[in-house]
């Protein structure tokens, strides 16, 4: 019991810290934009306010984006699914249709070498995959020769999952950081992620009883195993 509380109490200390300091970027962002908008609108410098308006856009939407990654963290222990037999086959290709929509080569990259079918919630058991799979395919540099490689077997009666990449990797110092909630060690191109997908990922893995690891080496590229 003691252990649980102990949970409790950690989590809320990190929204706490979530919301009173990682907010604030983006937050002392917009009001800095306002405030140079409305300054360029006193000088009718419309080039300005048209640029200080984009910035305003992009933080804003970023802001959003935090926002959807907070209440998707919160919803998990709150609102399971039921869970049930999952078969791996059938998980991949699902999440692999969901990646085509931003990594419209997904399906060529992506290979399912051994499969093990589980019992857990299968809406947030996708979800663990589509995080960890996204991660491997938007940080890696090797253009047509990217590689995802997922693979399910049993380990002393456990059933244990590895994805691997042939990234970037991700530098030694910061292998401790990559789980925590808005923390990217290298920000995507498209500006939409805010470094949520691992924390989720680890979130709904540990709601089942499992347990997330990480090797990896910069540019040599990352195994998960969970």
């Amino acid at each position: 019991m003691a252990s649980e509380e102990d949970n409790i109490n950690k989590e809320f200390q990190d929204f706490v810290y979530i919301v009173s300091h990682d907010f604030r970027a983006p937050v002392r962002h917009v009001k800095e934009f306002v405030r140079l908008m409305f300054e360029a609108m006193e000088r009718n410098d419309q080039a300005s306010v048209d640029i200080y308006k984009s910035y305003l856009n992009q933080s804003a939407d970023k802001m959003e984006h935090m926002l959807d990654a907070m209440l998707l963290y919160s919803r998990i222990n709150t609102q399971p699914t039921p869970p049930e037999t999952i078969d791996l086959n059938a998980l991949i290709e699902r999440v692999t249709t969901r990646l085509e929509v931003i990594h419209p080569e997904a399906k060529k990259y992506i290979k399912l070498e051994q499969a093990e079918t589980f019992i857990a919630d299968p809406e947030q058991f996708e979800d663990v995959f589509y995080y960890l799979i996204d991660n491997a395919l938007k940080f890696n540099d090797k253009e047509n020769a990217k590689e995802v490689i997922v693979k399910g077997c049993r380990e002393g009666g456990e059933v244990v999952y590895t994805i691997t990449d042939n990234g970037i990797g991700i530098p030694e110092i910061s292998l401790e950081q990559v789980f925590t909630m808005y923390r990217q060690m290298k920000p995507n191109q498209d500006g939409k992620g805010v470094g949520a997908g691992l924390t989720l990922a680890k979130k709904i893995i540990e709601r089942h009883g499992g347990k997330v690891s990480l090797v990896s080496k910069e540019g040599e590229g990352t195994v998960v195993k969970f």
